[in-house]
């Protein structure tokens, strides 16, 4: 699957990336080499249902990341 959004940087637990998209706000797991706060991306990767400490929302297991 596919989103779309603004990706960003918080600071909760010590860092943490997060994609703002149209339909919410997802935490990113996985590495994001490359990743730049601000930038507009698109994430391929799935929905998982996990707990963790920075619940801001739902999270995506990442496979790639691509700028647009």
């Amino acid at each position: 699957m596919s989103w779309r959004g603004v990706l960003r940087h918080e600071p909760t637990e010590g860092g943490v990336w997060v994609l703002d998209t149209p339909k919410g706000r997802f935490v990113l797991l996985g590495r994001l080499d490359g990743a730049v706060d601000g930038a507009t991306v698109e994430v391929d990767g799935e929905e998982v249902e996990s707990f963790g400490f920075a619940m801001m929302g739902p999270q995506i297991e990442v496979r790639r990341l691509r700028g647009c």
